[in-house]
């Protein structure tokens, strides 16, 4: 018998003042396995993350389910209260948030925060001592050369990455079954980010949890996840393997993503002789100026009377792909 999936939304609808942020998501993430949600400042990515947390702000889930398994048990987490929520999530879920300054307490050492996690959620941990040489370790386990200096400095007196690192450090302190990582990178230069990326995966796999890696690009995205969810304008375009989507996209939202990624071999040279880089026109819609219809259509450049005539529904095809685009057949191979 399969397990069930530690992740599985299900026609997530998300409203904030009667008006739908996200229209009917669906995704899962198999034990182990990394599963990145991508699309541009306002797809709905964080919003989904936060639906997940029960950390909407404003916002309420309208429809569908989000159920969540420990391998224990299976739970919807849509239908708990925020107690309940919490005594799943506690010691189920880590997040690491996108700007961990904001995300930890700047009156508090790094050492009492660590700990207040561990206090929390590892109940195997018992006395002061046990709780430091715990935190220590799993500073280390983080690349962080000197732990037992880090436990005793705020947070104001780390560097960005050794500040996400400590942030990495509580989201798996607990061993939780799943790991939500909101664009854990954006504030960081390209050589931390690489080395923050290569530490989440690296954790991930040893610990055997499952993650949810949510980005605006596609190239974090090739390094760390197994499969790939994009989204656009609160709905799901194209979701399938990693590397199968990135060589062979089915959706233009998709293609459009991958030919705007910096590259000097493929600029484009304006009317005035300059070179520029490649970016797809237009914009994300606003929730309450989505179209019924493909919320993509007004900026595709393939889109077809089929396309803004009614919803386009997603549609299975071989090799776990799933793809919301008419035209999907007609680009089964590399662009």
């Amino acid at each position: 018998m399969t397990q069930d999936p530690v992740l599985e939304v299900s026609g997530l609808r998300v409203d904030f003042a009667d008006v739908a942020a996200l229209d009917a998501v669906s995704f899962h993430i198999a034990r182990g396995e990394t599963l990145a949600l991508v699309g541009e400042s306002g797809s709905g990515k964080s919003v989904t993350a936060l639906a997940v947390m029960g950390l909407l702000r404003g916002g309420s889930i309208r429809d569908g389910r989000i159920l969540f398994s420990d391998g224990e048990k299976r739970v919807d987490l849509a239908a708990l209260t925020a107690r309940q929520r919490r005594a799943v999530q506690g010691r189920g879920i880590g997040m690491i948030f996108q700007e961990p300054m904001s995300a930890l307490n700047p009156s508090m050492r790094i050492g009492a925060q660590i700990g207040e996690c561990l206090a929390l959620h590892r109940p195997d941990i018992v006395g002061r001592r046990a709780t430091r040489q715990a935190a220590e370790a799993l500073l280390g386990r983080t690349g962080i050369a000197d732990p037992a200096q880090c436990l005793e400095a705020y947070p104001h007196r780390l560097s960005g990455g050794m500040r996400q690192r400590v942030m990495i450090a509580m989201a798996l302190s607990a061993r939780p079954a799943l790991l939500i990582a909101d664009e854990p990178t954006t504030a960081l230069d390209a050589s931390t980010q690489g080395r923050i990326l290569a530490l989440i995966r690296e954790l991930a796999t040893e610990m055997g949890t499952s993650t949810l890696f949510i980005t605006h690009d596609l190239g974090a995205a090739a390094v760390i996840a197994d499969r790939v969810a994009v989204l656009y304008a609160g709905r799901l375009m194209e979701e399938g393997p990693i590397r199968e989507v990135l060589r062979a996209p089915r959706h233009p939202y998709t293609r459009g993503l991958l030919a705007s990624m910096p590259d000097p071999s493929s600029m484009i040279v304006d009317a005035t002789g300059r070179r520029r880089l490649r970016v797809m026109p237009g914009s994300v819609p606003l929730p309450a100026a989505r179209p019924v219809s493909c919320a993509f259509a007004p900026r595709c450049d393939q889109s077809l009377p089929p396309c803004v005539a009614a919803p386009v529904q997603a549609r299975e095809f071989v090799g776990a792909r799933r793809v919301a685009c008419v035209r999907a057949d007609e680009w089964a191979v590399a662009p």
